[in-house]
C-alpha cells in the first residue's frame, strides 16, 4: 500500500509540474507562483526537502527575471524553512544555491536587508558560525559587480588576499585615481578593528601589487600606505603602546584624511594595547588631544569618497 501512494504522490507532483510549466510558458506568473506553493507543500509533506529546494531555487530564479521580486522573496522564505524543517546538510552546495538566489534580489526592494539577515541567522542556526556563509556571500556579489556589499561581507573573513584583487577590481570600476590608497587604508583599518591583523597583511599587500597605478613597495610612495605598512608590523611585532602612539602622531597629519581614523585606531589601541575605551562622545579616547588642533582643518567629505567607513560598521 505505501508504495502505490508513493506512485500516487508522484504522479501527482509531475502533473503539477506539468501545469506549471504551461503557466510559465504562458507568462501566468500568479498562477505559477501559486503552483510553486502547492508544490512546495506537496513535497515538504513528504520530506522531499532536497526536491523541494531545486524547484524553489528554480522558481525564484524565474520569478526574479520576469520581475516578480514579491513572490520571488515568497519562495526564498518557503525555502528558508524548508531547511529549517528538514536534515539537509548546510554545506558549501547548499550555501552557494542561496547566495545565488539572494544576489537576483534588486537592490532597491525593501524586504532585501530583512531577507539577508534570516539567511544569515539560518546559516548561524544550522553552523554557529556565519563567516563560511559571509564569505560566499562575498563572491557571489564580486561576481555581479556589487564591490561595496561584497567588501562588507569580506570583513566578516579572513581572506584579505581575496578582498585585496576585489579591492583593485572595486577602484578601477568606480573609484577615481586619487581615492587608489585610501581605498586599502579604510580595509586595513577595517581588518585591523576586527582583529584579524593577517587579512588585513594579506589584503595590503594584494592590493597595493596588483593596483596598476600604485608604485610598488614597501616602502611606498603616498604616506597613508606607508602609514598602514609601519602600523602593521607594530601590531604583528607587538611593539608597544608608546611606538603606536608615536607612529599615530607622526602621520597624523596624512591620517585625518579619513573622516573616522581617530575613531578606528581607538578601537585598534582597545584590541591590541588594552588601552580603556573613551568615556565622553565621540571623538575621545588616546588619540582625541592629538587631533584636536587639526578638527577644523578641510578634509574631504565622506560623501566625496566612494570607500569609506561610516559609523555603522564601529557597532
Amino acid at each position: 500500500m505505501s508504495g502505490a501512494r508513493g506512485t500516487r504522490s508522484e504522479a501527482g507532483i509531475n502533473r503539477l509540474l506539468a501545469k506549471l510549466k504551461a503557466e510559465k510558458d504562458n507568462s501566468k506568473y500568479y498562477e505559477a507562483h501559486q503552483l510553486y506553493r502547492t508544490i512546495h507543500f506537496r513535497l515538504c509533506s513528504q520530506r522531499k526537502f532536497a526536491e523541494d529546494c531545486e524547484i524553489l531555487t528554480e522558481g525564484a530564479f524565474f520569478l526574479f527575471k520576469a520581475d516578480q521580486p514579491t513572490s520571488g522573496l515568497d519562495l526564498i522564505s518557503l525555502q528558508i524553512d524548508a531547511i529549517d524543517s528538514s536534515s539537509l546538510p548546510f554545506d558549501d552546495q547548499l550555501m552557494e544555491r542561496l547566495a545565488r538566489i539572494f544576489v537576483q534580489v534588486p537592490v532597491s526592494n525593501p524586504d532585501r536587508d530583512a531577507l539577508e539577515c534570516k539567511l544569515l541567522n539560518l546559516a548561524f542556526r544550522h553552523t554557529n558560525d556565519t563567516n563560511r556563509f559571509h564569505h560566499i556571500l562575498a563572491y557571489a556579489l564580486w561576481d555581479v559587480k556589487r564591490y561595496a556589499e561584497s567588501l562588507r561581507h569580506f570583513y566578516f573573513t579572513p581572506d584579505g588576499a581575496g578582498c585585496g584583487k576585489m579591492l583593485v577590481e572595486f577602484n578601477m570600476a568606480e573609484g577615481y585615481s586619487f581615492e587608489a590608497e585610501l581605498f586599502i587604508y579604510d580595509v586595513v583599518l577595517q581588518f585591523l578593528y576586527r582583529k584579524k591583523h593577517l587579512g588585513a597583511a594579506h589584503a595590503l599587500k594584494v592590493y597595493t601589487f596588483s593596483h596598476p597605478n600604485i608604485q610598488k613597495g614597501p616602502p611606498y610612495s603616498h604616506p597613508l600606505l606607508n602609514f598602514v605598512w609601519l602600523l602593521l608590523l607594530v601590531v604583528e611585532q607587538k611593539k608597544s603602546l608608546t611606538i603606536f602612539s608615536s607612529l599615530v602622531e607622526s602621520y597624523k597629519k596624512s591620517i585625518t584624511v579619513s573622516p573616522i581614523s581617530l575613531s578606528f585606531l581607538d578601537k585598534i589601541g582597545q584590541n591590541y594595547y588594552e588601552v580603556p575605551p573613551p568615556v565622553q562622545p565621540r571623538p575621545s579616547g588616546l588619540f582625541a588631544r592629538l587631533f584636536e588642533p587639526m578638527v577644523n582643518q578641510d578634509v574631504p567629505r565622506e560623501s566625496e569618497t566612494r570607500c569609506t567607513m561610516t559609523q555603522e560598521d564601529l557597532d
